[in-house]
């Protein structure tokens, strides 16, 4: 949220005091963010925190702005950063608490006009690409709702399984995914003729019922 839309009622006349990222972890391994740091744009270090695989942080310019416009959020917060995110462009460094770059991001206004005080948020499609190709129009969309999602993971690219989660026991099989919003899970014995399955969603660990041998899953998007 680079370049919030005024709402009546607001407690602040600056709208740089709405503005907020969320930083997801799309890995498989939790990751401490202490000491991990945000220069450029804006310029914020994080305290102390493990941020678990497919979870994610939101980092807020005045957290009081924040929680007005979101009293529901319930997911870990950060606030306080200095200088403000740029309404028309601007280019954010993520560096590890040793100074190594961890990922380098530039966006634009123009883009997508409906983000720049229209009250959607900008979001990434694809977070695994590399280099020039994550700055790319084509790599970042609207939020589906105004206002965004902050703290949840709303990945707009088929939702990944952490293979190294699987496991199979207690007539289940169930695994990590990282985005666990928006999808269903299916079932084929020959790769063809997918049918619906119903699954357990705890966190971002999806259970489903052992269907025995032979059988074939698969994630898909709604």
């Amino acid at each position: 949220m680079y370049s919030a839309k005024a709402q009546s009622g607001d407690i602040s006349d600056n709208l740089d005091d709405y503005a907020w990222l969320e930083l997801s972890n799309c890995g498989s391994w939790p990751i401490d963010l202490e000491g991990v740091k945000i220069s450029d744009g804006i310029q914020y270090t994080f305290g102390a925190h493990l941020l678990e695989p497919g979870k994610s942080v939101v980092l807020a310019k005045n957290e009081q702005a924040f929680r007005q416009r979101y009293p529901d959020y319930n997911y870990p917060l950060f606030s306080g950063y200095s200088q403000n995110l740029g309404q028309r462009t601007d280019t954010l460094f993520l560096y590890t608490s040793e100074g190594a770059l961890i990922e380098e991001v530039t966006y634009f206004g123009h883009w997508y006009p409906v983000t720049d005080q229209g009250g959607y948020t900008l979001q990434v499609v694809d977070p695994w690409l590399e280099g020039t190709a994550m700055s790319t129009p084509e790599n970042w969309a609207p939020s589906l709702t105004p206002g965004g999602s902050p703290g949840i993971f709303e990945l707009l690219t088929p939702p990944i399984i952490l293979t190294e989660t699987l496991s199979v026991e207690g007539g289940k099989i169930s695994f990590l995914v990282v985005a666990p919003h928006g999808f269903m899970v299916e079932k084929s014995s020959g790769l063809q003729d997918w049918q619906p399955v119903d699954f357990e969603l705890n966190e971002n660990r999806v259970s489903i019922e052992d269907g025995g041998s032979g059988f074939f899953y698969r994630l898909r998007a709604k």
